[in-house]
């Protein structure tokens, strides 16, 4: 993003997917001419390792940065800066998810994960999500949680950890 913004480009990720089998991270981007109007999703990240909390900070907050927890902010891990945006568009996961349906790819077998898939990511590319949210079912494993038989709970959900 700042190499594309350096040479008078705007970048906006179209899907994003991470894969742990190897690990293999895959990014499709849109490449536009002109800057970018606003650093709006172009953030430093912070981790208070006191409490856990983390918050997004634009460059004019890095000089003030503290948690709730502790005003002194000593115990902040600060990261960046990071893309904190929408990681996939919704128009084009939509026209993938109709392309993929004319061309016979959904229905049993391998095409019901391919929509399983496009589905998540659907719902991921909502822009009033945070800039980072965790999955139910990987709370219930770090914590030894047994969430995961609720069928009423999506299987990606927002969640905020922190205050």
């Amino acid at each position: 993003m700042r190499e594309a913004s350096v040479l008078g480009y705007r970048v906006a990720p179209l899907f994003s997917y991470y894969s742990y089998h190897g690990p293999v991270f895959r990014v499709m981007l849109r490449l536009n001419r002109g800057k970018l109007l606003t650093n709006r999703h172009y953030e430093f990240i912070s981790y208070c390792t006191k409490c856990g909390h983390s918050q997004s900070h634009s460059w004019d907050e890095l000089s003030k940065l503290s948690c709730t927890c502790n005003k002194e902010g000593r115990s902040l891990v600060v990261s960046g800066p990071l893309w904190t945006g929408p990681l996939h568009s919704t128009s084009y996961l939509t026209e993938m998810l109709n392309m993929a349906e004319q061309l016979g790819w959904m229905g049993n077998g391998s095409g019901a994960d391919l929509q399983k898939l496009l589905q998540l990511m659907v719902d991921e590319s909502d822009p009033k999500l945070p800039f980072g949210y965790i999955k139910l079912d990987e709370v219930s494993f770090s914590y030894v949680l047994h969430i995961h038989t609720l069928p009423a709970v999506p299987k990606s959900t927002p969640l905020h950890l922190g205050p």
